[in-house]
C-alpha cells in the first residue's frame, strides 16, 4: 500500500488547478466544458497527481468528463491510498468499460483494490476473456511476480518466420501497451527463446525466427518475490522480464515501468520503518490507532534512556570528580549515534537489493572498522582538541577524544553488524534496526565513555 500524496507535494501549477477544480464544482452552475478544457493539455500521470488530493467525490467528477482512455491511464496511475475511495463512487459498468481499456497488470490491481461484492459487479460487465485473465492474475500474491506480471504479450512459434513475427505485433498491437520483446514458444507453450525488435527489422522475412533468437533468457517464476524480480531487471538492464510456471509455460511479463513502481515502493517503505512508522499512519484517522502502532518502538527508546540514566548514576562519583565531564556526554552519544545510522542504513539497503547478506558479514564488518578507524581519529582528535583548549586541561582532551575515537568505532561496527544479525533472526532490518541501534549506542557509548575516566582519571593522579 502506497501513502496518499498531500496538496503541498504538488507544484504550483497542479495546486492552481486543484483549487480552481474544486471551485469550479463547488460552484452552483458548473461548466463541464470549461473543466474539459482545463484538462486537454495536461498528461494522464500529471491528473492523477491532482486526483490524488482533491476529494473523492470531486475526483470522481473529473474522471467522469474524461473519455475512457484516459481516464482507465489515470486510474492506473493513481495511488492506492486515494483511488479506493474514489472507486466506490463510479458505477460498476462505468468501471467495468475501464477496467477493459487497462493493461490486464494494471487492472487486476484495480478490481482487487475492491471489495469482493464490488469486484464481482465490475467483473460480470467485462468480456469474457479478460475476466478470465483478471481472475487468474488475483489468484498471486499482489507481492510476487504472478501478481506483478501482465498476461498481454507476444510470442509466436519456434518454425514462424520474421514476417510471421512482425503480422504477430500488429495484431497485439491494440491489446498489449508496450512491445520490447517477441516470445518464442515451443507446441507446449514453454518458452525457449526471445526476439529483440532491432533483429526483426534487420532479418529477412523469410528466415525462421529459431535461426537467430536469444536462447539465453532471463525468467522468473510465479512466486518470486518482487524485490527480486525488481534486482533482476536492474542487474541485466532489460526493459521487460518473462514469467513462467513451474513447467517453464510462458505465463506473462513483467515490464520496466512495473519495476520503477517496485522500486519506489520498498524504498518508501524501509524509510518508514526506520522511523518505526507505516501506512496506517498516513491514512488511520483514529489518534490511539496511530500511537499505538508507534508505541512499540517508542518504548525501546524509553528503556535505552533509563538504562542512559541508571548509567550516569552509577558514575556519580566520576561526575563529582570532573563535573566538565557531563558537557561532552551529548557530544559523544550523538556523534556515536550518528555514524551508526548512517553504517545501518547503508546494510538495510544493501539487505533489501541483496547487496549484503550474511556470507559477506565479515567484509562488511571489516570495511565499516576501516571507516569507524578513520572517522574515529579524525572526530577524536578534533573533540579532543577544543576539550583541551576550552577547559585548558590535556587530561580532558585525552579522556574526551579516546572515548569519542572508540565509540565511533563501536557505533559503526554495531550499525553494519545489528541488521545483518536482525535479518538472520527473521525480524525486519528495516523496522527495527533503528530503535535498536539507538538504544545500543547509547548503552555502550556511556560505558566506554565513563569507563575510560574512570580508570584515566585514576593513573592521572597515580603519575601525578
Amino acid at each position: 500500500m502506497t501513502t496518499r500524496r498531500t496538496l503541498e507535494s504538488l507544484d504550483e501549477h497542479k495546486r492552481e488547478l486543484v483549487v480552481t477544480l474544486d471551485r469550479l464544482f463547488e460552484a452552483k452552475e458548473q461548466n463541464s466544458g470549461l473543466i474539459r478544457n482545463l484538462l486537454v493539455e495536461i498528461h494522464y500521470a500529471d491528473i492523477a497527481d491532482i486526483l490524488d488530493v482533491m476529494e473523492p467525490e470531486h475526483a470522481a467528477r473529473v474522471l467522469d468528463l474524461l473519455d475512457s482512455e484516459t481516464a482507465s491511464d489515470v486510474l492506473g496511475e493513481m495511488e492506492e491510498a486515494a483511488r479506493t475511495p474514489l472507486l466506490d463512487l463510479v458505477p460498476p459498468r462505468d468501471l467495468a468499460e475501464l477496467v477493459e481499456e487497462m493493461p490486464t497488470d494494471d487492472a487486476a490491481d484495480l478490481v482487487g483494490d475492491l471489495d469482493d461484492r464490488a469486484a464481482e459487479e465490475v467483473l460480470r460487465h467485462v468480456a469474457e476473456e479478460e475476466r478470465q485473465e483478471i481472475r487468474e492474475l488475483l489468484l498471486y500474491d499482489e507481492d510476487t511476480a504472478g501478481g506483478l506480471m501482465e498476461s498481454d504479450f507476444v510470442a509466436v512459434r519456434q518454425n514462424a518466420t520474421v514476417d510471421m513475427a512482425i503480422e504477430a505485433i500488429r495484431r497485439a498491437a491494440e491489446e498489449v501497451e508496450s512491445i520490447y520483446y517477441v516470445y518464442v514458444v515451443d507446441d507446449q507453450e514453454n518458452l525457449t527463446g526471445l526476439l529483440r525488435l532491432r533483429d526483426l527489422l534487420l532479418s529477412p522475412g523469410n528466415r525462421r525466427v529459431d535461426e537467430f533468437m536469444w536462447t539465453d533468457i532471463t525468467s522468473v517464476p510465479l512466486d518470486m518475490d518482487q524485490e527480486d524480480v525488481a534486482r533482476l531487471v536492474q542487474q541485466y538492464d532489460l526493459a521487460a522480464i518473462p514469467v513462467v510456471d513451474d513447467a517453464g509455460r510462458l505465463m506473462g511479463r513483467i515490464t520496466h515501468d512495473d519495476i520503477v513502481d517496485v522500486l519506489e515502493e520498498e524504498i518508501e517503505e524501509d524509510l518508514r520503518r526506520m522511523a518505526g512508522v507505516g501506512d496506517e499512519d498516513i491514512i488511520e484517522r483514529s489518534s490511539l490507532r496511530v500511537a499505538a502502532s508507534r508505541l512499540p518502538w517508542i518504548m525501546i527508546g524509553l528503556v535505552s534512556a533509563l538504562v542512559a540514566g541508571f548509567i550516569i548514576e552509577n558514575h556519580e562519583l566520576v561526575l563529582k570528580q570532573y563535573l566538565v565531564l557531563a558537557s561532552f556526554i551529548p557530544v559523544v552519544m550523538a556523534i556515536g549515534g550518528s555514524i551508526g545510522v548512517q553504517s545501518s542504513t547503508i546494510v538495510v539497503r544493501g539487505l533489501a537489493t541483496g547487496q549484503a547478506d550474511l556470507i559477506h558479514l565479515g567484509s562488511r564488518l571489516f570495511k565499516e572498522l576501516r571507516i569507524g578507524l578513520v572517522m574515529g581519529l579524525i572526530c577524536g582528535l578534533t573533540v579532543g582538541s577544543i576539550a583541551w583548549l576550552w577547559q585548558g586541561a590535556w587530561q580532558l582532551g585525552v579522556i574526551v577524544g579516546m572515548s569519542m575515537f572508540m565509540a565511533i568505532l563501536v557505533a559503526a561496527t554495531l550499525g553494519a553488524a545489528i541488521p545483518v544479525v536482525l535479518d538472520r533472526m527473521k525480524v525486519d532490518p528495516a523496522l527495527a534496526s533503528g530503535p535498536f541501534m539507538t538504544m545500543s549506542n547509547d548503552i555502550v557509548g556511556l560505558l566506554i565513555y565513563f569507563g575510560l575516566a574512570a580508570n584515566l582519571l585514576r593513573w592521572f593522579q597515580f603519575s601525578g
